[in-house]
C-alpha cells in the first residue's frame, strides 16, 4: 500500500550561504550547513489572499546546525512566533513554517531548541 499521490509534486532544494532566498514554489529546503552559517530569508505574507495551508520544511540535511547556525528572518514587520528571526542550532533540527496571520508565521520546530535571533541580517 502507498499513500495518496498530491496534484503537485514537493519542491526540494538544497540551499546554503548568507542570503537565501525563498521561492514561492518551495516546499522542503535542505540545509547544507557545512560549510558555515546559512541565514534564510522569509517573503513577506501578502496583504490579502493568504493560506493557511502554506508550509515550509526547512531542515539541516548535513547534521552541523550546533556549529553553523541556520537563522530564519521574517520580512519587516512581520514575525515568526513573535520575533523578528529565530533560529535552528541543533544537527539535524529542522523547523516547519506555517501562516498564522496577515503578518505572523509559527514554526513549529524539531530536534530543535527554539532560540531567538538577532534580527535581520
Amino acid at each position: 500500500m502507498e499513500l495518496n499521490k498530491t496534484k503537485y509534486s514537493n519542491n526540494i532544494r538544497e540551499v546554503s550561504g548568507l542570503a537565501v532566498v525563498v521561492y514561492k514554489d518551495d516546499v522542503y529546503l535542505s540545509v547544507n550547513t557545512v560549510a558555515g552559517v546559512c541565514t534564510i530569508n522569509i517573503p513577506s505574507i501578502p496583504s490579502t489572499n493568504w493560506n493557511t495551508l502554506y508550509k515550509l520544511y526547512i531542515y539541516d540535511s548535513s547534521g552541523n546546525a550546533a556549529t553553523n547556525n541556520i537563522t530564519l528572518n521574517a520580512a519587516a514587520g512581520q514575525t515568526i512566533n513573535g520575533l523578528s528571526s529565530v533560529i535552528i542550532n541543533v544537527d539535524n533540527g529542522s523547523v516547519t513554517l506555517r501562516i498564522v496571520g496577515t503578518d505572523q508565521f509559527s514554526a513549529t520546530f524539531a530536534n530543535s531548541v527554539v532560540s531567538a535571533g538577532n534580527g535581520h541580517i
